[in-house]
């Protein structure tokens, strides 16, 4: 597809690198050319440097003739008139970035108006990601398919965890339910797994099953945190105030700690339900007075990495029982999941999936079968969800005698509804879903995966 992105912050960059991956034809614009450079030294992509709210930029960026435009920039007031311009000059779809609360609520009432399919909010989508692990807090990360039938949860094998010296073809006996490990991710190598793979302490260890046969699981192999009910949020900002309210619908307790006092009152007012302590959550001494050992999770969302980074280390020393940080630059979050945090979250990077989400349930409308992609295991493996049609070569054809190719695995098949884990006299049929993961291998078709 013929791809505009307007701003190349964050957002924008992570966006059309992603689309670069799967091969659209990306035009990028910014109003300053050192905003555009790493773009022009690290993707494939066309760069313009101009005003998106220019109608002669627009033009020149090829908007009569994109399939998309996705607009990134700082405003949202912006995001939303980029669109709508880009619409009426011909472009086929728009997706505006929009943080304020306030306007996400309003524009609700006009997208249909000024055409714009689809919004995306960097904060909203990070609180609503730390929502999902505090509420099954043995994860690290949960990534959803099949419209929640299927998830694959990435988790740490702690010391002393039954699942030690196992081979993965052994987990079934252990605990009594069908599951399939995905991936593995050990030290800085990452492994498509077979049944033989044995399990060492550290292993971080991505589980494809439903939601009810992953939460077995995890009783049954010790693994299971009981529930988080009090959870701690350092810093007030945008994420701290939709995830509070998450949390709170959800019935946990929650204690905002933010050294800004107008932020205060304005959070107090927002979420009256939630405690807030105008305090420098920074301060160690601080949080041990608030409160912080009696917290279950703590949730450090200060506009700081570094802040965020330290925070979450000493609450690691705490025994507090979840934790999780979030980090702006993606370098850092590489070096954070190397240490003790677990849980890592980036805006820009949730965002970015989000947009690639849409942008592939576009290609499905226009006869591409891949209805998702997502990726796990520290972004080295893509988990990918295709409908299958009469097309795919491999059809009817038991597994065990399909050619597959190196480095691919079929982690289940999703069958009128029901979930199969597919053995080697499964064969895959018209009209099935299944998923896909494969390490580091380009594939943008089911017939993809045959050798």
């Amino acid at each position: 597809m013929n791809i505009i992105v307007l701003g190349n912050g964050k957002l924008g960059f992570a966006v059309a690198g992603k689309l670069c991956e799967d091969k659209h034809n990306v035009t990028v614009v910014d109003r300053y050319a050192e905003a555009l450079r790493p773009s022009e030294l690290k993707q494939d992509v066309i760069t313009l440097q101009g005003d998106a709210m220019d109608v002669s930029v627009l033009t020149d960026a090829g908007a009569a003739d994109a399939d998309l435009v996705i607009a990134a920039m700082g405003s949202d007031e912006q995001n939303i008139v980029a669109c709508h311009l880009c619409r009426k000059l011909g472009t086929g779809a728009s997706i505006a970035r929009v943080r304020s609360p306030e306007i996400a609520k309003s524009l609700q009432l006009i997208r249909e108006d000024i055409g714009l399919n689809f919004a995306v909010n960097p904060e909203q989508s990070t609180a609503s990601e730390i929502s999902r692990i505090l509420r099954f807090p043995s994860a690290t990360h949960i990534e959803f398919f099949s419209r929640g039938r299927v998830e694959i949860v990435e988790f740490t094998v702690r010391q002393n965890s039954r699942l030690i010296g196992h081979k993965l073809n052994e987990l079934q006996a252990l605990t009594g339910v069908r599951t399939l490990i995905c991936a593995v991710q050990r030290g800085d190598e990452v492994f498509i797994p077979h049944g033989d793979f044995t399990i060492a302490e550290g292993d971080v260890l991505s589980i494809t099953g439903t939601p009810n046969t992953i939460a077995t699981f995890f009783r049954k192999s010790g693994r299971m945190d009981q529930r988080v009910q009090n959870v701690m949020i350092i810093g007030g900002g945008k994420v701290s105030y939709y995830l509070t309210r998450m949390l709170i619908d959800a019935g946990m307790t929650v204690k905002i700690v933010e050294k800004d006092r107008q932020r205060c009152e304005e959070l107090a007012a927002a979420c009256p339900k939630a405690l807030v302590i105008e305090a420098d959550g920074s301060d160690h001494d601080v949080l041990i007075e608030e409160g912080v050992d009696q917290s279950d999770a703590l949730v450090a969302l200060t506009g700081i990495d570094e802040e965020n980074i330290v925070t979450s280390m000493f609450a690691n020393t705490r025994s507090i029982r979840k934790v999780v940080a979030k980090i702006n630059h993606i370098p850092m979050s590489h070096i954070m999941r190397q240490s003790a945090i677990e849980c890592i979250v980036t805006p820009h990077v949730i965002s970015a999936a989000q947009v690639l989400r849409y942008v592939r349930a576009m290609e499905n409308k226009q006869g591409s079968h891949m209805i998702a992609l997502s990726r796990i295991a520290n972004d080295h493996v893509d988990a990918m969800e295709f409908r299958i049609h009469s097309g795919f070569d491999g059809l009817n054809i038991p597994l065990k005698e399909l050619k597959i190719r190196k480095g691919i695995l079929i982690a289940c098949i999703i069958r009128s509804g029901r979930i199969v884990y597919p053995g080697g006299n499964d064969a895959i049929l018209d009209g099935d879903s299944v998923i896909i993961v494969s390490r580091s291998m380009p594939i943008s078709e089911i017939n993809d995966i045959l050798a």
